[in-house]
């Protein structure tokens, strides 16, 4: 860790960030893969929702630059090529996928017109669920593009309240203010979630804020202790609960400028740098496949240990053995066409 009383650097790439990756990539297959059912699991899922944010939040720390004062178009244009590359791949990943369900539910292969203004306005991925963070990524890009261009990406900062207020009301706090639940799509998407996050990281890296070891380590389990209290006192309808609490955000920020700090993180860091977008597209094709192969070993029985409470653990090793075998098998080919 760095001496408290100095200034944070303003490293290119951190080590820390990029180990922080790795984390929040495996947080995400828990959050995906847990039986909600279980209390004890219940309340590690409130703690992993402080995952995408912190994602959002890493991005627009990285794409702000210091000594411009703003972000880089140039830089900006790269993300946003890279993010319809990578859209268009995943939904070629999944496609065999999407027709596969499409055809056991009876449901039409293309998208319906309500379908499709759900993915354009709030991001709802028509094709695999947890997709919705690319195209959000992608929007809050853009964005961040347009408002850099015309010079009021102030607008974009000033907005954080308003819009982190927002996606609290409508969301954890929805039953308490408005006595009802909200579409999960009218928060979870680039509007209430992707700008305010990215922002904020870009505003902690504006600031350079020197706070000292011990309060980021008291704002990581302030985060914690915060999260499950709303987990414990909030209302929600939705199967899987509120999807980003107030809590979260606040452990978000805490581990964003904890990993900052973190100089030596080994193969963490370049397996966060790598490959914890790729883990984050492919585990639910991977907790597909488990689940086919555990329904099988258990005769369809989804209420033993292995489905209660060790199918988290599953999937994280066999997302990350399908990722080394990837990996390997792409450094074989790239020889090959070395040699070639």
């Amino acid at each position: 860790m760095h001496n408290s009383s100095t200034p944070l650097p303003r490293p290119t790439r951190s080590q820390g960030l990029d180990a922080l990756r790795l984390v929040l990539a495996l947080l995400v297959v828990v959050l995906h893969t847990a039986n909600y059912s279980v209390e004890t699991n219940a309340n590690i899922v409130a703690i992993t929702r402080c995952a995408v944010p912190c994602f959002f939040m890493i991005s627009g720390y990285l794409l702000f630059n210091p000594v411009m004062g703003g972000f880089d178009t140039a830089r900006l244009v790269r993300q946003i090529k890279a993010m319809l590359k990578i859209i268009l791949l995943a939904w070629l990943f999944y496609m065999p996928q999407y027709i596969r369900s499409a055809l056991s539910h009876g449901t039409p292969f293309f998208p319906s017109a309500s379908g499709w203004a759900l993915f354009l306005v709030f991001n709802a991925d028509p094709v695999m669920y947890h997709l919705w963070y690319l195209s959000a990524y992608l929007y809050v890009l853009l964005i961040v593009f347009i408002s850099t261009h015309l010079r009021v990406q102030r607008l974009l900062f000033a907005s954080m309240p308003l819009l982190f207020a927002g996606m609290f009301l409508l969301d954890g706090f929805s039953h308490l203010v408005f006595g009802r639940d909200f579409p999960i799509a009218l928060t979870r998407n680039f509007l209430f979630t992707g700008i305010p996050c990215f922002m904020m990281g870009a505003m902690l890296r504006k600031t350079n804020l020197n706070v000292n070891n011990l309060l980021v380590v008291g704002g990581v389990i302030s985060g914690i202790v915060i999260s499950l209290i709303e987990r414990h006192l909030l209302v929600c309808g939705h199967a899987g609960g509120v999807e980003c609490y107030v809590g979260s955000v606040v452990l978000a920020a805490s581990l964003l400028l904890l990993s900052l700090r973190v100089e030596r993180v080994g193969k963490m860091g370049e397996w966060g740098r790598r490959y914890s977008l790729f883990i984050y597209i492919v585990h639910p094709l991977v907790k597909i496949l488990i689940n086919k192969v555990a329904l099988e070993l258990y005769d369809g029985d989804t209420t033993g240990d292995f489905f209660l409470y060790y199918r988290p653990l599953a999937v994280i090793a066999a997302t990350l053995l399908f990722v080394a075998v990837v990996r390997q098998l792409s450094a074989v080919w790239k020889k090959r066409f070395a040699a070639a």
